[in-house]
């Protein structure tokens, strides 16, 4: 659902996305086998849930990222390893990304959301020291597209997915 505002339009909050992406893998922008060993656990969580890029120009990307480990990342270098890891196997060129929401999140830290418990409860849960979840939106492919049936960490059809920090 799309609501208008000022001649712009916006993704409604409850939005379902067409995929869900669970990279367990500490994003890296510094060190060529850092972003090597990102790349290649971007590309293989897409693989899995992506029959072939998405072709479509109103593409809407979510980035959550979550790190047990302390360090503090800045999102820009969690951003771009992600666009570009994706590039060719989620869809053919992040040019086509119109849309770019991300959020870090600090497990030491108090703080409120909003959004999927099922999202949530996949981006919090033990395990992995790092965690990037990546909900891509499409309307052209949910409706006309290859899109196949959510994946279990994308909330269910109608519930609200986008994360809201308060």
């Amino acid at each position: 659902m799309r609501l208008s505002r000022g001649g712009v339009e916006y993704r409604d909050v409850g939005d379902t996305p067409v995929y869900t992406l669970v990279v367990e893998q500490r994003p890296s922008s510094g060190s060529k086998l850092g972003r090597a060993a990102y790349a290649a656990a971007g590309q293989d969580a897409a693989r899995r849930e992506i029959p072939s890029p998405l072709r479509g120009d109103d593409l809407e990307v979510e980035l959550l990222y979550v790190s047990r480990t302390g360090i503090n990342i800045d999102l820009d270098n969690i951003i771009r390893p992600t666009l570009n890891a994706l590039t060719g196997i989620a869809y053919e060129d992040d040019r086509q990304v119109r849309s770019l929401r991300a959020a870090r999140f600090d497990t030491k830290k108090p703080m409120r959301l909003r959004g999927s418990v099922r999202v949530g409860d996949t981006l919090f849960k033990e395990g992995a020291e790092h965690r990037v979840i990546v909900l891509i939106y499409s309307e052209l492919e949910r409706r006309f597209g290859q899109a196949k049936p959510a994946s279990p960490a994308a909330p269910p059809e109608g519930s609200s997915s986008r994360f809201i920090v308060e």
